[in-house]
């Protein structure tokens, strides 16, 4: 169980620190660059701080003249290794908290495109793209000026949640977030989700296809 959970953790860290990346609430924040790369460090440590603590208790107690073997050392090394992953964990929930972003407030890739049709041709095009789509449901607000979709589920997680905000100004804002509270990684679907939406959006205006 313990062995499980610090693979899985090692992995979201190299994740993490390959792509700069860092999910918080589902995708709901997002930590990006040095905070989230310092975070996906930190959660590859679980395995090499119980190998390195464990080390140095044995060594301890080899000093002390106690016999150390596997059958005596199962507990000690469970309640290390256990330890190891909780500090861990902590110590990123921490982080995650001081250093993350809301979705809506970060600068992400692909997340907002000004467009010059008029507001009642757009919001046509924004359902015509959300149908286009294959989105489950649409909620629209009662101003028609923000709308949220449910993406169904895929491979790697349980759908998304993909909101859009139609501005005065003629700008549309996308964000997408895991619908699972617990995803911290999304291998790269809610930015796949936001591109997709304004790249087909555009191709509708472009065209004059909007419905």
């Amino acid at each position: 169980m313990i062995i499980a959970a610090e693979v899985t953790l090692f992995l979201i860290g190299l994740y993490a620190v390959i792509t700069g990346s860092f999910l918080s609430g589902g995708g709901r924040y997002v930590l990006q660059g040095g905070p989230a790369r310092v975070i996906g460090v930190i959660a590859m440590l679980p395995m090499p701080l119980s190998l390195v603590v464990a080390a140095a208790v044995v060594a301890l107690f080899l000093a002390q003249n106690k016999e150390v073997t596997e059958r005596s050392f199962f507990w000690v090394g469970t309640a290390i290794e256990g330890s190891s992953l909780v500090v861990c964990m902590l110590a990123m929930g921490v982080l995650s908290r001081v250093y993350r972003t809301r979705v809506e407030e970060a600068q992400l890739p692909n997340s907002r495109r000004r467009f010059g049709a008029p507001l009642p041709t757009i919001l046509e095009a924004i359902e015509g793209t959300l149908h286009e789509l294959g989105v489950e449901t649409a909620n629209w607000s009662s101003d028609r000026r923000r709308v949220t979709a449910r993406i169904g589920v895929n491979l790697w997680s349980d759908g998304q949640w993909l909101t859009v905000d139609l501005e005065e100004s003629g700008d549309v804002r996308v964000s997408s977030v895991c619908q699972s509270s617990w995803q911290m990684i999304d291998f790269g679907k809610n930015a796949k989700n936001r591109h997709k939406f304004l790249e087909t959006l555009a191709g509708r205006l472009e065209s004059g296809v909007v419905t």
